[in-house]
């Protein structure tokens, strides 16, 4: 669960994380409910040396970074992770046969774990690498397990003069907890949308995409489909009879108009909200990624070849009239790919589509593209650092952070050009 805070909340958040998070242990005699709850929820291991075969370690080594450092109070490392008040206060909690203090705390809220009695991890997210993994992990889908259906002597239970089929014996199920089968059961809502999201697709002249069946002649295709449109072409006849429509871009029109299926055409909206997607297109498909940045820039425009005009002239290609609308001049057009990826992709990805970037396509100002991009794609270095050698990294300098990005470049580079070469030989 990822809460927002206000904008009152956020202005003081470093001063005032102490008050939601906490990582030491309470004292049994002014807070004995904070202290049973943390001791029996919120204490982490032992691991280390003190237990080998617990399930958080690695190459001998603890996963989740246990035991802590000692720090006198909260404070943000340069990635904008919090480094939570750690005293040496002294306070110690028994598990097992050994004493554990502030430094295997698992952060928390005091007020929700006393309220709910359960582990409850409570942490601060002040960067845009935590949301992404949170959004993630939110929507990666259900868990999934490979069942098999057996008796107790290991026959699959079917009937007993049916021969074995090894392959339909195994399901793939997926699971959902106790909550979530609770929340079917008795009808509660399982996803909330605020506001309603529509994908437009969107196609080159001549190749408007029909659906039919293996049955289906072509004449039947082709007489079925001749007088149907998409919602691109019913956009171009929209702004033709409608001039309200004219002040806006395809991407803004589901906000004040409505597409009706039936008749194919956009409706004035009366009641509800909702905002236009394009579909995503890779920035090396060629016309059609052209073509989606006219439809997010041009207003009104009437048919493909109006898209394609500019100044009063016709031009032959969607990318001749990106150009000469000045859509493209100064390598716009990558810089615009590599923030939009920025926003949703993870570090590696976008090293690797920037590596795309200098191999396959023209860029004017290589210099200028990477101090511009380079820090969206360092954002995991402090992590990749920190699981490398097990500590907080410190101390790292601008200098140092563009060397790592520039060795994880240079490495993808180097991996996928001899994939390339190997794929090349002949058999």
């Amino acid at each position: 669960m990822l809460i927002w805070l206000n904008s009152d909340s956020k202005k003081n958040l470093s001063a005032n994380v102490d008050n939601y998070v906490s990582a030491e242990i309470p004292d049994p005699l002014k807070d004995p409910e904070g202290f049973n709850a943390v001791s029996k929820f919120m204490i982490h291991g032992p691991c280390g040396l003190q237990n080998p075969k617990c399930a958080c370690m690695k190459n001998f080594k603890c996963t989740k970074h246990f035991p802590k450092k000692y720090n006198a109070s909260t404070i943000f490392d340069q990635s904008g992770f919090p480094i939570y008040k750690r005293r040496n206060t002294g306070i110690n909690v028994k598990k097992g046969q050994f004493f554990l203090d502030n430094r295997w705390v698992v952060p928390y809220n005091r007020d929700l774990l006393v309220k709910y009695q359960c582990h409850m991890n409570v942490e601060i997210c002040c960067h845009a690498r935590s949301l992404k993994y949170l959004f993630k992990y939110c929507l990666k889908g259900h868990d999934r397990a490979t069942v098999e259906i057996s008796s107790e002597n290991g026959n699959v239970t079917i009937g007993a003069d049916q021969p074995v089929d090894e392959i339909n014996a195994y399901f793939d199920g997926r699971y959902i907890c106790a909550c979530e089968a609770a929340y079917r059961i008795f009808g509660y809502p399982i996803h909330y949308r605020s506001i309603s999201v529509h994908r437009l697709s969107f196609h080159l002249p001549g190749e408007r995409t029909c659906t039919f069946t293996e049955n289906d002649t072509l004449e039947k295709v082709a007489r079925r489909n001749r007088y149907k449109r998409s919602p691109l072409e019913a956009f171009f006849l929209l702004n033709q009879i409608d001039p309200s429509a004219r002040k806006y871009t395809y991407d803004q029109i589901p906000e004040h108009y409505v597409w009706n299926e039936v008749d194919m055409i956009w409706t004035m909206r009366k009641k509800g909200s909702q905002i236009g997607r394009l579909l995503y297109t890779h920035h090396s498909a060629g016309e059609i990624w052209y073509l989606r940045l006219l439809l997010t820039k041009v207003c009104g425009p009437t048919s493909f070849n109006h898209l394609k005009t500019v100044n009063g002239r016709c031009y032959n290609t969607f990318k001749e009239a990106c150009l000469n609308l000045g859509l493209l001049d100064d390598d716009k057009e990558w810089h615009e790919v590599m923030e939009e990826c920025a926003k949703s992709g993870l570090p590696p990805q976008i090293r690797q589509l920037f590596v795309h970037i200098i191999v396959n396509c023209q860029v004017t100002d290589l210099l200028n593209l990477w101090q511009r991009q380079w820090k969206s794609m360092a954002d995991d270095i402090l992590l990749q650092r920190r699981n490398l050698y097990g500590e907080e990294p410190t101390n790292i300098s601008e200098k140092q952070l563009q060397f790592y990005v520039l060795a994880g470049i240079v490495h993808y580079y180097c991996h996928a050009n001899a994939q390339s070469q190997s794929n090349s030989w002949p058999m």
